[in-house]
């Protein structure tokens, strides 16, 4: 128990026993009963230590809730993620389910330390649109009404409807159901989308890429569009085996959002960028940079010239010599990182790597871009500080990947199609 709860603890059972003995005199006494019942009301020093103790015993249980209770919610935020569903999917869900938002980012960062920086800046984006509930009812903004949905009710159980309902009235789907998905639709239906070429990331030839059984579907506000991921795993068994539905999770996307189908070509991280710098228009996130997902491609010119990249003389020798052993045996098997936002754009993972690639020839290198959090209310609450962590305002994990498990062996097995995903 902490020792300020301790000590205030102290006091509450003081106060009890005090106030009790109190009471028993003035029964005794056969003093009014209204006397007896006020009796029991502590001097005011007591009852401010009580008014405490409330506040933290309640806040220890938020902070530090039952084992068995973090342990579940670990088990299925670990189990969603290594299986490729995207992070915002994993937080509105177990924010549905009632999980604060804080123990669900940390329990993403326990999954892969080397997403930390991600997962802390898109908790902070979306920390506006969400219940006070995500924060354990911490008053950190003036939110917005909860707008989660059920499955059961919606009528006719089409992905139009779902798309509709979003659209129109900003109302979504974000319960998973015991299939991992937020519910079954029709094959046919998402089939037609399919024929559409759109997609919302590329997917690097990487092995063991996750290939869950739900179909992914992105839902955009902005230009009303409905794009259905590559990953068609579960949508080409269901077709195969004559199902009528399958199950489907769906990725909402407000205005300002747009799938990376919408730039021209591949190699198109400048673009990117300078709508971004210019009209604050986003890509959408990848489900998982780790596994090979990423956004386009920018041509090695352009990140020579927008970030600060070293000569191999200021390199270590020994990680030099690591980096392009593995970018010979490998080449990329996952993207460089670019943040966004706050009047700059920074480079992770990293300048030495895009060094090596220079100097092996390579023209254009693949790219993923996360945005910083942007006017983002009362940034000094509680709830905003428990998302950032210690080091708010300066970028946080993204590890020294090099020395990291990513990319650096062999990755064997047939390669997965080119994009759009496979």
């Amino acid at each position: 128990m902490p020792q300020d709860l301790s000590l205030t603890t102290a006091y509450v059972f003081r106060g009890i026993a005090d106030a009790a003995s109190r009471t028993c005199a003035l029964y005794q006494q056969k003093q009014p009963l209204r006397r007896v019942l006020t009796a029991g009301i502590l001097p005011g020093k007591r009852i401010f230590h009580i008014f405490i103790f409330l506040v933290l015993a309640i806040s220890s249980f938020v902070a530090q809730p039952p084992v068995h209770a973090q342990q579940g919610l670990y088990s299925d935020v670990d189990r969603l993620l290594s299986n490729g569903y995207a992070a915002e999917v994993v937080i509105n869900h177990k924010i549905s389910e009632g999980s604060p938002i804080y123990r669900i980012i940390d329990a993403a960062i326990r999954h892969d330390p080397d997403r930390e920086t991600e997962f802390r800046h898109l908790g902070l984006n979306m920390l506006s649109g969400l219940p006070r509930s995500a924060c354990a009812g911490s008053a950190f903004s003036p939110s917005r009404p909860w707008s989660s949905i059920e499955y059961e009710p919606i009528d006719p159980k089409t992905v139009a409807e779902v798309a509709r309902l979003y659209f129109e009235e900003d109302k979504k789907l974000t319960y998973l159901r015991p299939s991992d998905s937020h519910g079954n639709f029709p094959v046919d239906e998402l089939v037609n989308l399919t024929k559409q070429d759109s997609f919302w990331y590329r997917v690097l030839p990487v092995r063991d890429h996750p290939l869950p059984n739900a179909v992914f579907v992105s839902l955009y506000q902005e230009g009303e569009r409905i794009v259905v991921d590559g990953n068609l795993g579960g949508l080409d068994r269901a077709t195969r085996d004559g199902e009528e539905m399958v199950p489907v999770v769906f990725h909402y996307n407000p205005k300002k959002n747009v799938p990376v189908s919408q730039f021209s070509g591949l190699v198109s991280g400048e673009e990117i960028i300078d709508i971004y710098e210019s009209d604050g228009v986003r890509v959408t996130s990848m489900p998982d940079w780790t596994a090979g997902d990423f956004h386009s491609m920018m041509s090695l010119e352009e990140i020579d010239a927008r970030f600060q990249i070293p000569e191999q003389d200021d390199v270590d020798e020994e990680l030099w010599t690591r980096i392009k052993l593995d970018l010979q045996q490998n080449g990329f098997t996952f993207p460089l990182l670019i943040l966004l936002g706050g009047g700059e754009s920074r480079l992770f993972y990293s300048a030495e790597r895009v060094a090596v690639a220079r100097s092996m020839g390579e023209k254009t290198l693949p790219v993923a871009f996360f945005y910083d959090y942007d006017d983002l209310p009362y940034p000094n609450s509680g709830c905003a500080l428990l998302i950032a962590g210690e080091e708010r305002g300066t970028p946080v994990g993204i590890s020294e990947l090099t020395g990291s498990n990513y990319g650096l062996g062999s990755p064997g097995g047939p390669p997965l199609p080119p994009s759009p995903p496979p």
